[in-house]
């Protein structure tokens, strides 16, 4: 009976043993049945934006001089406004052709929110002779990681300005005799500066001429038709060359032009230069001073 009952025991033994041997191994030999392990995952640096470019649509040029013109913008940096680095804000002016002005930009103020800062740039100078049109504007800052936010989706339109002066104000000649012909302007040339940026071309210039009346005899008169003008001091008073005026009426030159430019350049840049020429003296001319103050001064005009 004794040795039946130890049958029965191993038997039960064998066939629990193999389910929960694990377990118990586990136990008896200290092993673990759980183990931590650490997570990382890195977030790489998120480059800054510039979310918004302000500038005014239109400037005027200032005749003879410069506008200025200022810009703003605002960066957005991901990671907090500590992390744009505020002195590589830059702003670039552009024009179709390669024209590029650098301008440096600062930060305004504090703080807009968590994220983003207000920056003002340099008022920068628009010259009367740059070329009127649509300007780019190119806005970059770099975080700290150096990595840039760049916007150059803002433009402004320079307008056209048409202007121009002139000098001496009045034209003189030497001693005259009735019957000379081809008798220059003491104090020729005419010098015309443009003092804006729009080109004048061919046919852009004209003179209306009036008739010069005699200061103390008013019967005597030098017809506006007796006068020429040309772009040249050699075709001046050449026949056929130099452009013949007409009373009261506006005579286009139309080889002469008058483009934009640095007058402080020089080399007539910038300018046009008109020669005079009185073709013949009237045979009737008396001696005394012949004028405009009756007729009116001559114009010159561009267009």
């Amino acid at each position: 009976m004794i040795k039946r009952d130890v049958l029965i025991f191993a038997f039960v033994l064998i066939l629990i043993l193999p389910l929960a041997s694990a377990g118990i191994f586990d136990f008896i030999t200290g092993k673990s049945t759980e183990q931590t392990t650490g997570i990382e995952a890195n977030v790489s640096n998120t480059a800054p934006t510039i979310t918004s470019v302000s500038v005014n649509a239109t400037v005027n040029p200032s005749e003879a001089g410069t506008r200025g013109v200022a810009v703003s913008f605002i960066a957005y940096d991901h990671d907090g406004w500590a992390d744009l680095n505020d002195s590589t804000a830059r702003l670039k002016v552009t024009r179709a052709g390669g024209l590029t002005k650098s301008v440096s930009c600062s930060k305004e103020g504090g703080n807009i929110d968590a994220n983003s800062l207000n920056f003002t740039c340099s008022s920068f100078d628009m010259w009367y002779f740059e070329e009127a049109g649509a300007w780019g504007l190119n806005a970059t800052i770099l975080d700290n990681s150096a990595s840039t936010a760049e916007n150059n989706t803002a433009t402004f339109t320079y307008n056209s300005l048409t202007a121009f002066v002139l000098a001496p104000s009045t034209i003189t000649y030497g001693a005259l005799s009735p019957g000379n012909t081809d008798k220059k302007a003491a104090n020729n040339p005419t010098t015309l500066n443009n003092t804006g940026n729009y080109d004048v071309a061919v046919n852009g210039i004209l003179v209306n001429a009036t008739t010069l009346v005699g200061v103390s005899d008013a019967g005597k008169e030098i017809g506006a038709d007796l006068f020429a003008i040309s772009e040249e001091n050699a075709t001046a008073c050449t026949g056929g060359e130099g452009y013949s005026m007409i009373n009261s009426t506006f005579v286009p030159l139309d080889a002469a032009l008058l483009n934009r430019g640095n007058l402080s350049i020089g080399n007539e840049t910038g300018q046009s230069l008109l020669w005079h020429c009185l073709t013949l003296v009237p045979a009737s001319a008396t001696k005394q001073t012949y004028s405009t103050a009756a007729n009116g001064a001559w114009t010159v005009k561009i267009v």
